[in-house]
């Protein structure tokens, strides 16, 4: 463990004292560890060796994989509370977030390059069918996908969420949002296969979780981030940076290049604003937008 690990881990056991929430400790974790990786990538093993330089990088990293304005605004506010209380208590000299930009309030976030179709079937199709755990991959990235869920969505999935029987799946969303979802024909199949081999994941006490660690326990986000980002660079080249995210800003644009409405993409998407899902008209072809822009005018032309 680093040092730079370890602080981490000191500052996180601080908010619990504090009695913040089991739900906000583990956010701030999560948000903190894939930033701690990115620092670690870049030689950065003290909280010393961490300058605005770095941060500065990472929160352009993570706008340009595509990450929402609100999850870039989270990730900045743990950042300033972690090298904020090491600054206060005396760990570092200077404190490198507390300037930390996530661009004007009008800017639109940059989106990254979708994956094609053809980009996700290949993919999926690398993923073998031999054992327990490649079902559950494949399952995972079916519903990313297909039914385009949030990681963290996807993680949190119980099997009494899942309504087979009628091709239903009930999703717990962001801001405790609850709603269900149909489950597509593809995802379905694969999701039947792997329910009949989950077992083999079952370490003790069956708590109900659909998606299992080989320990038995809940998948932790950044495993399955850093394990499909080595997928994506196995399968598609080491150029191209394939995130969990990608799954679902992917999906958004397929759907919208079949001529779909907008507001059905807004809905299955489960976005509040509208303004939310227009960001993806951005990416699709020109004569499409027009086509748009014709049968909604309240719609503002993609830029």
């Amino acid at each position: 463990m680093t040092a730079l690990h370890e602080a981490s881990e000191n500052w996180l056991a601080s908010l619990t004292i504090l009695g913040r929430t089991e739900g906000t400790v583990q956010l701030r974790r999560e948000r903190l560890l894939a930033a701690i990786q990115f620092l670690h990538n870049r030689g950065c093993l003290r909280p010393a060796d961490v300058t605005a330089h770095d941060l500065d990088n990472y929160l352009n990293q993570r706008r340009e994989d595509g990450f929402a304005r609100e999850t870039l605004r989270s990730i900045r506010s743990t950042l300033r509370g972690f090298f904020g209380w090491l600054y206060d208590n005396r760990k570092i000299l200077r404190n490198p977030a507390q300037d930390l930009l996530i661009g004007t309030r009008q800017e639109q976030p940059l989106l990254a390059a979708p994956l094609s179709e053809s980009d996700v079937q290949a993919l999926l199709e690398a993923i073998p069918n031999r054992t327990a755990k490649d079902m559950r991959n494949r399952c995972l990235l079916e519903l990313l996908y297909g039914c385009g869920l949030r990681l963290n969505e996807a993680l949190t999935l119980r099997i009494d969420d899942m309504q087979l029987d009628i091709g239903i799946m009930t999703v717990h969303g962001k801001g405790g949002t609850v709603c269900q979802l149909p489950i597509l024909p593809s995802a379905l199949a694969i999701l039947q296969d792997y329910l009949a081999v989950r077992r083999l994941l079952v370490c003790g006490p069956d708590k109900g979780l659909l998606f299992l660690s080989r320990s038995g326990k809940a998948m932790h986000k950044v495993s399955v981030q850093q394990w499909i980002s080595k997928l994506g660079k196995r399968v598609l080249g080491a150029e191209r940076r394939v995130h969990p995210h990608l799954f679902r800003h992917s999906i958004a644009v397929h759907l919208l290049r079949r001529g779909l409405d907008i507001r059905y993409v807004q809905d299955f998407l489960r976005h509040v604003d509208l303004d939310t899902t227009k960001q993806y008209l951005r990416l699709i072809p020109e004569h499409l937008r027009k086509d748009y822009d014709e049968a909604m005018p309240n719609v503002a032309p993609a830029v």
